[in-house]
């Protein structure tokens, strides 16, 4: 009976990271889709003041410098980060969680039968395998880890868990943080020339 709970537990495991990072990829979809949007209205409304000739005592140069670098970190995002895919790939952890937790269930129902049976068991594990062989697509292990900082049977400390949740958010929000800080910081360091 120890193999069929360990494979419970790997079964249930894989199923709840592979939901966290179909979570993690459409946060991080949303975060960049939000960083395009902020950064096009801030490339609109630099134009629109260089037009109108409100340049905020910063040099049109500066202005227009600024609005090119946006435009470039909105092709970046569009390009590098293909926000299409971050979609699809969630939409695929996603389907596998759910086959990964019909399994679950299966084994689930199994050990509360309480009847020993290696066939079965072994039947278990090769659909298990058989699973993990069809997922083109894998989670990170910050998804993982996620699953162990939220469950109170792993008992991880609370600073750990913190840590653990931290990073999470590092995944999903980094790229958009530092999309936006370009900018911004191309515009605070041209303060320093005026």
């Amino acid at each position: 009976m120890n193999f069929i709970k360990s494979l419970d537990d790997k079964v249930w495991m894989t199923a709840k990271a592979r939901y966290n990072a179909s979570a993690r990829l459409n946060k991080k979809h949303q975060a960049l889709t939000f960083t395009i949007s902020f950064l096009s209205v801030a490339q609109i409304v630099l134009t629109f003041c260089m037009l109108v000739d409100i340049c905020f005592g910063f040099p049109e140069k500066v202005l227009m410098f600024i609005a090119m670098t946006t435009s470039v970190m909105i092709l970046v995002i569009a390009n590098q980060s293909a926000l299409g895919s971050l979609l699809i790939e969630s939409e695929k952890l996603h389907r596998f969680g759910i086959k990964f937790q019909s399994l679950y269930e299966e084994i689930s129902l199994y050990i509360k039968l309480d009847k020993a049976n290696k066939s079965v068991e072994e039947g278990f594990q090769q659909r298990y395998s058989q699973l993990l062989r069809e997922a083109d697509i894998n989670h990170l292990k910050i998804d993982e880890e996620l699953v162990k900082a939220e469950r109170k049977s792993f008992e991880l400390n609370p600073i750990c868990a913190l840590w653990i949740k931290f990073k999470n958010l590092v995944a999903i929000y980094l790229s958009s943080f530092l999309y936006l800080a370009i900018p911004l910081g191309l515009l605070w360091g041209a303060s320093w020339l005026k």
